[in-house]
């Protein structure tokens, strides 16, 4: 594909009615070299898109977070082969023998979502409350066998992370990861400059999610600019390990040449 073909296609996906409201794609070469570039969309309303524009990362925060879990692992901070059950004893027993590896590789039994904001109530900003919910039988009540890609587990070991160093994730990021890239300090920013995409996502997905819990999930329409359209990453207000970051293609470009560099 030339680069016109891909520049018609990207204008393609962001077109009115299109997959996406608001894209930006870059191709680089393995030193990070930008070869091409092109933004298609609206930022907001009918406002086209500029390159260089932050985006809700969602999922894609994981990677960075789970960079993190290995910098903290080599430093001998937070130990990867750490038992749960070691931070928290109380723990239900099959989750206590797992490892923070198992959390972040998926691998420790728990559901792939549940809605926080239901569960805990007026206790949203008790991170206790968030522990136990987390380190319960709770999240475990529909079949979660290991492998299930789950929000949860990530949200435990950043509340790990926090409980081992005294340190708040965003700023453990920010020093760790952000820093040593050269880049800005994302963990802190949350999305609070101007230059941040719309999400023009409702909460309709996760209405469903929670209604085969047995739960009942109001329907909500898109989310303030600036604040992450996941649910639970918006209502507990801090970086939680599994969504809440809002980075730009070049910021991302950085994690992944990072990974790609070979290793002795």
């Amino acid at each position: 594909m030339g680069e016109g073909q891909l520049t018609a296609w990207i204008d393609g996906l962001a077109r009115p009615g299109g997959c996406v409201s608001a894209i930006e794609v870059l191709v680089a070469d393995s030193a990070g070299q930008v070869l091409f570039r092109h933004a298609a969309g609206f930022r907001r309303g009918g406002e086209p898109l500029p390159s260089g524009a932050r985006f809700d990362a969602a999922s894609l925060t994981k990677p960075w977070i789970a960079t993190l879990a290995l910098v903290l692992d080599v430093a001998g901070r937070l130990a990867l082969d750490e038992r749960i059950g070691t931070l928290w004893p109380e723990a239900e027993p099959r989750l206590a023998r797992c490892t923070l590896e198992d959390l972040l590789r998926h691998r420790a039994g728990l559901a792939a979502w549940t809605p926080v904001g239901l569960r805990l109530g007026g206790r949203l900003a008790d991170r206790t409350a968030l522990e136990r919910l987390l380190s319960s039988d709770e999240p475990r009540r529909e079949t979660a066998p290991p492998g299930t890609y789950s929000d949860l587990g990530y949200i435990l070991w950043g509340l790990a992370a926090e409980k081992s160093t005294g340190e708040s994730l965003a700023a453990l990021l920010d020093r760790h990861v952000c820093a040593r890239l050269d880049l800005p300090a994302l963990g802190g920013l949350a999305g609070s400059s101007g230059d941040v995409v719309e999400c023009r996502l409702d909460n309709g997905r996760e209405v469903e999610l929670a209604a085969a819990q047995g739960l009942r999930l109001t329907r909500q329409g898109a989310h303030r600019r600036g604040e992450p359209q996941d649910t639970n990453a918006r209502l507990l207000g801090f970086l939680t390990g599994h969504a809440g970051l809002f980075v730009t293609a070049d910021e991302l470009l950085a994690l992944g040449v990072e990974w790609s560099r070979p290793r002795g």
